[in-house]
């Protein structure tokens, strides 16, 4: 994967689990990202990222939304992670994204849902 894909999907993962969802007005519109001399702007709404990781590959994918939900019951809008790739590239040119604990995909519709 390339570094700005890899890239967008950090961002992606990041957006989608701040709540920001449910204020869209088109599914796949773009979001602005800014600042100002207080803090983040996303769409202009001063916005404050309180944030905790999930490490997916350190749990299994049945544990993923359960992790989430209680992560957003304490309080936090924002789900950070590592992307492992030496998990997704075990051997140079073999990719894997989708089985068991590699599903990041997976994980990344989990945060944004």
């Amino acid at each position: 994967m390339k570094p700005l894909k890899l890239l967008f999907f950090l961002g992606a993962l990041i957006l989608a689990a701040s709540g920001l969802k449910a204020s869209r007005k088109v599914p796949g519109e773009p979001y602005t990202v800014g600042h100002s001399n207080r803090g983040l702007l996303i769409d202009d709404v001063p916005r404050v990222l309180t944030t905790g990781a999930i490490h997916y590959p350190r749990s299994t994918p049945a544990m993923w939304d359960s992790l989430m939900k209680k992560a957003k019951a304490g309080g936090l809008n924002t789900i950070d992670t590592y992307v492992f790739w030496n998990l997704h590239e075990p051997r140079k040119g073999h990719y894997d994204f989708a089985t068991d604990r590699a599903n990041l995909p997976l994980f990344l519709q989990l945060a944004q849902d």
